[in-house]
């Protein structure tokens, strides 16, 4: 009887840590998706911070690589420099804001 009431009580034991250990797996899981959320999101270095403007610029943007070129104007550099060639073809020419 004796022995019986030890197993059950082991059993009781084991049933109680593997709900722990189950809890305590839920807690780590929560715990790393906010501190991902908090770092994507809440952490964040300004990366448009140029102090220029007009032509100055634009010749930042383009001189960079290719990668915040096509961010900002949303087409590759040799795209734009052709868009520029067509504008300036139909008689569009640069001035002081444009």
């Amino acid at each position: 009887m004796e022995e019986m009431h030890n197993e059950s009580l082991e059993e009781m034991e084991y049933e109680y840590m593997k709900e722990n250990m189950e809890l305590d797996l839920l807690v780590v899981v929560g715990v790393e998706k906010v501190v991902s959320y908090h770092t994507n999101y809440f952490l964040k270095q300004p990366c448009r911070d140029s102090p220029q403007t007009g032509w100055k610029f634009m010749m930042e943007i383009l001189k960079r690589n290719g990668t915040r070129c096509h961010e900002m104007f949303r087409m590759e550099k040799q795209v734009f420099h052709k868009l520029c060639d067509k504008l300036r073809s139909y008689g569009l020419e640069a001035t002081r804001r444009i």
